[in-house]
Parts: C-alpha cells; structure tokens; sequence
C-alpha cells in the first residue's frame, strides 16, 4: 500500500488503526504510536466518559493514581469534554 502524503519534514504516515498509528520519520525508522482509545467526533459526552475516563475516575475514588489526559488542536473541545458545558460544574455543586 502506498504511504499517505508527506507530512512536515519528510515524515510519512504509513497505517491508521483503532489503537495505533505507524509512521515513518527520516533519520528515525518505522515509528508505533499507541493510544487508549479516540472517540468520534459524533461520539456525546457520557460515551466519552465511560470509554475514556470512568475507570481512572473510580481508581481515584479508591486511593489510586489515576489521569485523564485529553490531547488535541487549540478550540477542538478539551475542555468542553472534560468539564461541560459552561455552568454544569457550578449547577452540579449547588452554587
């Protein structure tokens, strides 16, 4: 199969999978990179919850070390995911 187009100083993305990316970068080799798990666009924000954080949320809640990091383009909807909608925290608490 034939590589997608170029990226930014020669590197070359080679095989887009559910749970991993290849990549090709010049002076490096074959490169895996390996995430958890990506949510569709379309995906609300409890489904992003129970995919992507409730199993940290309840290690937590137990004593462990837990993180939740959420990784993406300037205005892309981090925070928005993570906290909700303006308000929701404030609503949530009572104040």
């Amino acid at each position: 199969e034939d590589a997608l187009p170029a990226q930014a100083g020669g590197a070359k993305l080679l095989l887009v999978q559910p749970t991993r990316v290849l990549m090709f970068l010049p002076g490096v080799g074959v490169r895996p990179f390996v995430y958890g798990t990506v949510c569709a666009e379309s995906a609300s924000q409890t489904d992003v919850y129970l995919r992507a954080a409730q199993d940290a949320i309840c290690s937590a809640l137990n004593g462990l070390n837990a993180c939740v990091l959420a990784y993406g383009q300037t205005g892309s909807g981090k925070t928005h995911t993570v906290f909700g909608p303006p308000g929701v925290l404030e609503e949530a608490s009572g104040s």
